[in-house]
Protein backbone atom coordinates (compact mmCIF):
# COMPACT_ATOMS: atom_id res chain seq x y z
CA UNK A 1 0.00 0.00 0.00
CA UNK A 2 1.45 3.34 -1.06
CA UNK A 3 1.29 6.12 1.52
CA UNK A 4 1.36 9.71 0.35
CA UNK A 5 3.29 12.05 2.64
CA UNK A 6 1.77 15.48 2.68
CA UNK A 7 1.84 18.15 5.38
CA UNK A 8 -1.16 16.65 7.22
CA UNK A 9 0.41 13.19 7.26
CA UNK A 10 3.70 14.54 8.56
CA UNK A 11 1.93 16.53 11.28
CA UNK A 12 -0.13 13.48 12.28
CA UNK A 13 3.02 11.36 12.54
CA UNK A 14 4.82 14.08 14.52
CA UNK A 15 1.91 14.50 16.96
CA UNK A 16 1.66 10.74 17.43
CA UNK A 17 5.38 10.27 18.03
CA UNK A 18 5.65 13.21 20.45
CA UNK A 19 2.56 12.04 22.33
CA UNK A 20 3.90 8.52 22.68
CA UNK A 21 7.31 9.80 23.83
CA UNK A 22 5.58 11.98 26.43
CA UNK A 23 3.44 9.07 27.59
CA UNK A 24 6.46 6.76 27.94
CA UNK A 25 8.41 9.46 29.78
CA UNK A 26 5.56 10.06 32.21
CA UNK A 27 5.10 6.31 32.63
CA UNK A 28 8.74 5.89 33.61
CA UNK A 29 9.22 9.01 35.72
CA UNK A 30 5.67 9.55 36.92
CA UNK A 31 5.09 9.41 40.62
CA UNK A 32 1.45 10.35 40.91
CA UNK A 33 -1.91 9.41 39.52
CA UNK A 34 -1.97 12.73 37.66
CA UNK A 35 1.22 11.82 35.77
CA UNK A 36 -0.31 8.52 34.69
CA UNK A 37 -3.56 10.26 33.71
CA UNK A 38 -1.65 12.74 31.54
CA UNK A 39 0.25 9.82 30.02
CA UNK A 40 -3.02 8.11 29.17
CA UNK A 41 -4.36 11.30 27.58
CA UNK A 42 -1.18 11.56 25.50
CA UNK A 43 -1.69 8.00 24.24
CA UNK A 44 -5.26 8.90 23.21
CA UNK A 45 -3.91 12.04 21.50
CA UNK A 46 -1.47 9.87 19.55
CA UNK A 47 -4.34 7.77 18.19
CA UNK A 48 -6.84 10.54 17.37
CA UNK A 49 -5.42 11.62 13.97
CA UNK A 50 -5.68 8.08 12.66
CA UNK A 51 -9.20 7.48 14.00
CA UNK A 52 -10.44 10.70 12.36
CA UNK A 53 -9.04 9.61 8.98
CA UNK A 54 -11.00 6.35 9.13
CA UNK A 55 -14.24 8.22 9.97
CA UNK A 56 -13.74 10.58 6.99
CA UNK A 57 -13.32 7.60 4.66
CA UNK A 58 -16.50 6.01 6.02
CA UNK A 59 -18.40 9.30 5.57
CA UNK A 60 -17.28 9.51 1.95
CA UNK A 61 -18.27 5.91 1.28
CA UNK A 62 -21.65 6.53 2.92
CA UNK A 63 -22.23 9.55 0.64
CA UNK A 64 -21.26 7.51 -2.44
CA UNK A 65 -23.51 4.63 -1.38
CA UNK A 66 -26.51 6.91 -0.78
CA UNK A 67 -26.27 8.58 -4.19
CA UNK A 68 -25.60 5.35 -6.09
CA UNK A 69 -28.67 3.81 -4.41
CA UNK A 70 -30.82 6.78 -5.50
CA UNK A 71 -29.48 6.60 -9.06
CA UNK A 72 -30.20 2.86 -9.07
CA UNK A 73 -33.79 3.69 -8.10
CA UNK A 74 -34.07 6.03 -11.11
CA UNK A 75 -33.35 9.38 -9.48
CA UNK A 76 -30.40 10.19 -11.72
CA UNK A 77 -30.19 13.88 -10.82
CA UNK A 78 -28.53 13.26 -7.42
CA UNK A 79 -24.82 14.00 -7.00
CA UNK A 80 -22.23 13.14 -4.39
CA UNK A 81 -21.33 16.25 -2.39
CA UNK A 82 -17.57 16.26 -1.75
CA UNK A 83 -15.14 18.91 -0.53
CA UNK A 84 -11.95 17.58 -2.06
CA UNK A 85 -10.45 14.85 -4.24
CA UNK A 86 -7.39 13.80 -2.22
CA UNK A 87 -8.41 10.27 -1.23
CA UNK A 88 -9.22 7.38 -3.52
CA UNK A 89 -12.80 7.36 -2.25
CA UNK A 90 -13.22 11.06 -3.09
CA UNK A 91 -11.81 10.54 -6.59
CA UNK A 92 -14.26 7.69 -7.11
CA UNK A 93 -17.08 10.00 -6.00
CA UNK A 94 -16.03 12.71 -8.49
CA UNK A 95 -15.76 10.14 -11.28
CA UNK A 96 -19.24 8.84 -10.50
CA UNK A 97 -20.59 12.40 -10.61
CA UNK A 98 -19.03 12.87 -14.06
CA UNK A 99 -20.51 9.54 -15.19
CA UNK A 100 -23.97 10.57 -13.99
CA UNK A 101 -23.60 13.87 -15.89
CA UNK A 102 -22.79 11.98 -19.09
CA UNK A 103 -25.74 9.62 -18.63
CA UNK A 104 -28.06 12.59 -18.07
CA UNK A 105 -26.70 14.27 -21.22
CA UNK A 106 -27.19 11.08 -23.23
CA UNK A 107 -30.77 10.66 -22.02
CA UNK A 108 -31.52 14.30 -22.82
CA UNK A 109 -30.14 13.88 -26.35
CA UNK A 110 -32.17 10.70 -26.87
CA UNK A 111 -35.30 12.51 -25.70
CA UNK A 112 -34.59 15.46 -28.02
CA UNK A 113 -34.00 13.09 -30.94
CA UNK A 114 -37.26 11.23 -30.32
CA UNK A 115 -39.18 14.51 -30.10
CA UNK A 116 -37.56 15.82 -33.30
CA UNK A 117 -38.28 12.61 -35.23
CA UNK A 118 -41.89 12.45 -34.06
CA UNK A 119 -42.67 16.00 -35.22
Amino acid sequence: MKMELNLNSILNILISVLSLIGAVYLGITGSSVIDYGVGFILIIAALLPWIKKKEETNDTLDKINDVVQKVYEGEIYHRIILDDDKTKEERIGWNLNETFDQIEDLLREVENTVVAVSN
